[in-house]
């Protein structure tokens, strides 16, 4: 059966067109839209209305695709940024109205569950705990997994696009900032400080966006042999860390891998990374191509 996945995130609008046999996907068609959907808004519960319009836009360029491969079966998963806007069902009357797509808004813990379904069609977890992050522009999803179960899940609302919002005040980032940034997060993320205790995990997934820009960073930066999976040491990670936070945006724009949509973003989305690296117990970052729309496409009939 040929599928097709929407990730309508609060950054971009992915699509994923595939065939799924026995639970395999073979990918068919793959595009990815930075609509930024929370731009303008999110911190005030609000999709705007430029942004409904590139929704629009995006979807009906999606359903053309869709149209092209002949799915027969279409889920459009809406995440962080229509769950918390008071304005949510008149986007999603607009949106369907105008394009035949209707977005289904999941809660953060279902979008959690289907990133670990996701991430379990690229990599095997194996049978220690992981620690799975999936950075959006509007929530931040947590697991603590592995093969076999998920131990404890969570996704809270303090995506790049919200620490941008609340945090980056002046360019580069200030060390004042980023000082407040870590003291919001602490606060923010005592449950998973408690989780991590609990749980103990050495290695840290990363999921989409983020993880996708540092993998082709470090790519380009480190002389590195992938053993099936894509790692990035913590000494590599902070090289590339300092990079996007020591640099005004003009030089950023030159970082080779860093593609120009992701040049603002990157710099909370790190900070976050990195404050969650210093306060747990985790040695390794992997990186998996599966994300929200690979576990949409796994485990949706």
């Amino acid at each position: 059966m040929i599928k097709a996945a929407i990730d309508l995130g609060t950054n971009t609008f992915q699509l994923l067109i595939g065939k799924v046999t026995n639970g395999k996907i073979s990918p068919l068609y793959q595009e990815d839209i930075f609509v930024r959907l929370g731009k303008g808004g999110i911190s005030h519960g609000q999709i705007t209305e430029d942004a409904i319009q590139r929704a629009i836009d995006a979807l009906s360029h999606f359903r053309d695709k869709i149209e092209e491969f002949n799915a027969q079966k279409t889920y459009a998963i809406a995440t962080s940024a229509l769950r918390s806007a008071a304005n949510k069902d008149e986007v999603v009357s607009r949106i369907t109205n105008a394009t035949g797509i209707t977005p289904q808004i999941i809660s953060g813990e279902e979008e959690a569950s289907l990133i670990y379904e996701g991430v379990k069609t690229d990599i095997e977890i194996g049978d220690e705990n992981v620690l799975i992050m999936d950075i959006g522009g509007g929530s931040i999803e947590f697991l603590l997994c592995n093969d076999q179960a998920i131990c404890w899940k969570r996704s809270f609302e303090i995506g790049a696009q919200r620490l941008y919002d609340l945090f980056v005040t002046e360019d580069p980032i200030s060390e004042k900032s980023i000082s407040k940034l870590n003291d919001y997060l602490s606060e923010v993320l005592q449950p998973l400080a408690e989780a991590v205790s609990l749980y103990q995990p050495k290695v840290l997934v990363g999921s989409a966006g983020t993880f996708d820009s540092l993998k082709m960073i470090n790519e380009l930066q480190f002389s590195h042999t992938p053993k099936g999976y894509y790692q990035i040491s913590l000494p590599e990670y902070e090289k590339i860390h300092r990079l996007f936070i020591n640099q005004p945006r003009e030089q950023r724009l030159l970082i080779p891998g860093l593609i120009d949509k992701r040049v603002d973003m990157i710099v909370p989305a790190s900070c976050a990374l990195q404050y969650v690296l210093s306060s747990t117990t985790v040695e390794t970052i992997k990186i998996s191509t599966g994300s929200l729309k690979e576990g949409i496409m796994a485990v949706k009939g």
